[in-house]
């Protein structure tokens, strides 16, 4: 039984409990998750090779298109929703992961969030690097529906953590990453955040002073510190006491806000900074009407999806 809190109240994820995985990335996430938690776990993806051995999986049928859009896959996905919420039914607790880069995470988290509506959801997304352009908007808006459905969302920001270490390669990004997702969605019952919570962290290193430092830094690129309302700073490895204690010390003069250290045993050395924060501008500097208030948009109620014709001709998006 692993509770954590939500608004003061304790929530259980217990056998109530289950991991969605959305997409490639999303499904790999979300089987560590369900591994480490005893948890069941459903992957839904556009793409049949995403199926992740031993959990049940859904998979969004696009049709003739060959490199299907992200509003072509929200066409499509109506089914697959169909069957994500008969195969929840029961579930208490849900917990979402998801990578925003990828057409299949954007097009069918906030969809997701949406249908879980009146759950308790907690999301955990990955937003795309900075030269990813053409992802950006895309990742900025369904970070918004799935902020605005969930009950807590944790964020960790590729674009951040490869300003803090240019030296690393894209897959050393996406391997530090999604360790560090994994280990706070395994953590989850001995420490807590609740709200909108962005993930700071740097690559594997045995050092715990240079991996902190990092965490601080990727910390400070996504949220200004008086932002943060509570911190829970995870160190993982094999760590001396004393280590732990000194560290603790130096988080009381990152921020105003408390800081809680969590420790354990993982095959990953290092320092996850977890930051509840009440300022995410920029994420919502990634979609330009996001000043526009929801109620005032003729729009916000369905995303935006396209329709699919059925005029029987080869279609590549």
């Amino acid at each position: 039984m692993r509770p954590f809190m939500h608004g003061g109240c304790a929530i259980t994820v217990d056998g109530d409990g289950l991991v969605v995985g959305i997409g490639g990335a999303g499904s790999r996430l979300a089987d560590r998750a369900a591994r480490m938690l005893h948890l069941e776990c459903v992957t839904v993806s556009a793409d049949a090779s995403d199926r992740v051995p031993g959990h049940r999986f859904i998979h969004v049928n696009c049709g003739a298109l060959a490199n299907p859009s992200v509003h072509s896959i929200r066409g499509a996905a109506q089914p697959a929703l169909r069957d994500l919420e008969g195969m929840s039914e029961g579930y208490g607790t849900i917990l979402l992961a998801a990578n925003l880069a990828g057409r299949t995470g954007a097009a069918l988290a906030p969809l997701v969030s949406g249908a879980f509506a009146g759950r308790r959801l907690v999301s955990f997304v990955v937003m795309p690097f900075g030269y990813e352009e053409d992802r950006l908007f895309q990742a900025g808006i369904a970070l918004a529906r799935i902020r605005e459905g969930s009950n807590s969302t944790v964020i960790l920001d590729n674009d951040s953590m490869l300003e803090c270490n240019p030296d690393l390669s894209v897959d050393s990004c996406y391997e530090a990453g999604n360790g560090a997702l994994a280990g706070i969605m395994g953590s989850m019952g001995r420490a807590v955040l609740t709200g909108d919570c962005v993930v700071s962290t740097g690559p594997e290193n045995r050092n715990v002073d240079e991996s902190m430092r990092d965490s601080i830094k990727m910390l400070y690129e996504t949220a200004p510190p008086h932002s943060v309302k509570r911190s829970v700073l995870y160190m993982s490895g094999s760590v001396p006491v004393g280590v732990v204690e000194s560290v603790s010390r130096l988080t009381r003069g990152i921020t105003d806000a408390p800081v809680a250290v969590v420790t354990g045993a993982s095959s990953r050395s290092g320092v996850v900074l977890v930051s509840a924060t009440d300022a995410l501008a920029k994420f919502e500097g990634y979609d330009p009407l996001s000043v526009i208030p929801g109620d005032r948009t003729l729009d916000w109620e369905e995303p935006e999806i396209s329709v699919d014709a059925d005029l029987g001709l080869y279609q590549l998006e």
